[in-house]
C-alpha cells in the first residue's frame, strides 16, 4: 500500500529516517533503504529526498 501511494504521490512525501537503527537493524543498511525507495519511485525518488522537504520548511 505504501509503495503503490508512493509511487502515485511522490510530491506528497517526505523522506524520514531513524538511522541507525535501534532495535530492528537487523538486515537493514541506509543505503539500503535509500535504494528501495529509488526502485519504487524512480525519478519521484528525488522528490522525497529532498525536493519536498526544502518547499515544506521553505529552504532556499
Amino acid at each position: 500500500m505504501a509503495a503503490r501511494f508512493a509511487a502515485t504521490a511522490p510530491d506528497r512525501l517526505l523522506w524520514g529516517s531513524d538511522f541507525p537503527w535501534t532495535q530492528h537493524e537487523a538486515g537493514r543498511t541506509y543505503t539500503g533503504c535509500i535504494n528501495l525507495l529509488r526502485d519504487w519511485l524512480g525519478d519521484g525518488a528525488d522528490k522525497v529526498l529532498s525536493k519536498n522537504a526544502a518547499k515544506c520548511f521553505s529552504f532556499d
